[in-house]
């Protein structure tokens, strides 16, 4: 059954809990999980440990060599969990490990680490929110006045609705546009008091940079809209940037001006592909993966479908008079089965899965980001 569900591009959540609970040994099924490589069982696991951590601490501390692990995994959606299981003002650890997220290119990190450290900052938080005051996304700055507001008590008018820490569409509809007028006012307060107040808040030590194991990417082969096989492996020596488009759903091309302009001035050291996905067609073989033919449903209530009802040569004619009439400046694949969609967890769109030169998961995460976010991610993974 573990072997059946982890060959699984989607295993079902029911499944691998069934797994998880009638096992002898958890810690050790959870850790063969998470070693797995498959993104559906690691995002499982650390809700596993979550929803577990008040009633079963034994657990968690058997696990906490994963949990840390996970506070770095490439999933946003999965150091949000980790973090949450963490999340103890007396575990220094703790500390060193929000203030790594708080340097990450991704603004959706970093304010996932502001987040955190607001529900226990102390005055030794307080350099670190300061610097963040000239983050350039006004969502992470918010977050660091917030920080600021609790260790203080004072208030210089930064509210949360000033820029709501949100990345993609709510309700069909895009963020509100932040104001940046009161939330300069705000900083520039700040500002004033950190000049008079500084000597009281002395820097804490910098923290080592923590080791990430790498997960590599599975490869896969998809056609491209004219017919044309595309392999993912074959890009190897280029960082790739997955985005994945939902046929029908214009929430997918949120970002795809930004995206035409990375692969333009990143073209010597990216690749970008577009996955345009049916929702109406299933996991590959019935179960998302290559060699796995049981049946079981899909985690979040995918169902199986072999695509039937799905006109392919009218998707690909479509797809093609959107490449043209957008200006696309890259691949766009598109998928007959479902499994690279289950295989890298994609529930909404935009959804993306950023891949190293060396074939290796960086990050995956939903919600838009703009062309400095994605010239920061670039360049990070040139730097390791």
């Amino acid at each position: 059954m573990m072997s059946l569900a982890l060959r699984s591009d989607g295993p079902s959540d029911t499944v691998l809990s069934e797994l998880a609970d009638q096992t002898p040994n958890r810690a050790r099924t959870l850790e063969r999980m998470w070693r797995s490589g498959n993104l559906t069982a690691r995002l499982f696991v650390a809700e596993y440990l979550m929803a577990h951590r008040q009633a079963e601490p034994a657990l968690v501390t058997q696990m906490e060599a994963i949990v840390e692990e996970a506070a770095f995994d490439p999933d946003v959606a999965v150091r949000e969990r980790a973090l949450n299981i963490l999340a103890q003002p007396q575990r220094a650890e703790f500390l060193v490990l929000l203030r790594q997220q708080l340097s990450d290119a991704d603004p959706a990190v970093r304010v996932l680490g502001m987040q955190q450290l607001q529900r226990i900052a102390d005055s030794n938080s307080v350099p670190a929110a300061i610097r963040l005051l000239d983050d350039p996304d006004p969502r992470v700055v918010v977050a660091a006045a917030l920080v600021l507001r609790r260790v203080t008590g004072l208030d210089f008018g930064i509210k949360t609705s000033h820029a709501l820490p949100q990345f993609g569409r709510v309700g069909g509809e895009l963020p509100a546009k932040p104001n940046l007028e009161a939330i300069q006012a705000g900083v520039k307060q700040w500002r004033e008091w950190w000049g008079q107040h500084h000597e009281e808040f002395p820097e804490p030590a910098k923290p080592s940079p923590v080791a990430v194991n790498l997960l590599p990417a599975k490869d896969f082969t998809l056609e491209d809209s004219e017919g044309r096989p595309v392999r993912l492996s074959n890009f190897r020596g280029k960082a790739v940037l997955l985005c994945f488009w939902k046929i029908g759903d214009a929430t997918s091309f949120d970002d795809l001006v930004a995206l035409r302009q990375l692969q333009e001035q990143e073209a010597q050291r990216l690749t970008v592909l577009s996955v345009a996905f049916n929702p109406a067609v299933g996991p590959q073989d019935g179960c998302g993966g290559e060699e796995h033919t049981g049946g079981h449903e899909h985690q979040h209530g995918h169902a199986h479908s072999p695509g039937a009802g799905v006109d392919l040569t009218a998707t690909k004619s479509a797809l093609r008079d959107l490449v043209t009439r957008m200006g696309v400046n890259h691949p766009v694949l598109v998928v007959t089965k479902g499994a690279v969609v289950f295989r890298h967890n994609v529930q909404e769109v935009p959804a993306y899965a950023l891949i190293d030169a060396q074939g290796n998961l960086r990050r995956r995460f939903n919600g838009s980001r703009e062309l400095p976010v994605w010239t920061a991610m670039i360049q990070e993974l040139s730097n390791r």
